[in-house]
């Protein structure tokens, strides 16, 4: 019996942490972040600008499952960054169709709000499988941006997307003090 617990314990432990931050996927996820191997789109400077508190809160709930899984290779829900260096955000993200977003933006809210431009593309099986959705393959995103111009504080993460016209959002439960 304690051996079987000994091992199970390690498999608990990277299942769980293999697990997206979003609270709208399924309990029973077993999706697992890519390798930090992959293609990362840079961004150039001056992409992160500042975007209406409207703008946001006009957008409707997806209801979709989402996930800035990490960001710098950092899987915590709370997550703390150093101004002037570029970061890489990673995850995946659906739109109400159930097709990758396609562009969308990383809002990061806060005292003012600033959008990050994104586009979904990158292989993402473990996603397609998790979610028993073949569409979803291509449904992830690896960006890598300054936040140099954003005044340091803290801020929680929202994907912002467009669909038929109708703006949504999805949020990434992430929080970043950006310092």
């Amino acid at each position: 019996m304690n051996k079987k617990w000994v091992l199970f314990t390690p498999f608990a432990a990277l299942v769980l942490t293999a697990c997206g931050q979003s609270g709208q996927q399924p309990a029973n996820s077993t999706i697992q972040a890519p390798s930090s191997a992959e293609i990362t789109t840079p961004l150039p400077a001056g992409s992160v600008q500042p975007v209406s508190a409207g703008d946001v809160n006009s957008a409707a709930l997806s209801g979709q499952a989402c996930s800035l899984d990490a960001v710098d290779d950092d899987y915590a829900a709370q997550v703390s960054l150093d101004k002037g260096k570029p970061h890489v955000f990673r995850g995946w993200l659906e739109n109400n169709q159930q097709k990758p977003a396609g562009r969308f933006r990383i809002v990061m809210v806060g005292a003012q709000d600033f959008a990050i431009p994104a586009e979904t593309g990158v292989p993402r099986s473990d996603v397609a499988t998790a979610l028993k959705n073949p569409a979803l393959e291509d449904s992830g995103f690896n960006v890598s941006v300054d936040l140099g111009s954003m005044p340091s504080g803290d801020y929680t993460v929202r994907f912002l997307m467009q669909t038929d016209g109708k703006m949504y959002w999805c949020d990434a439960k992430k929080n970043i003090m950006l310092k």
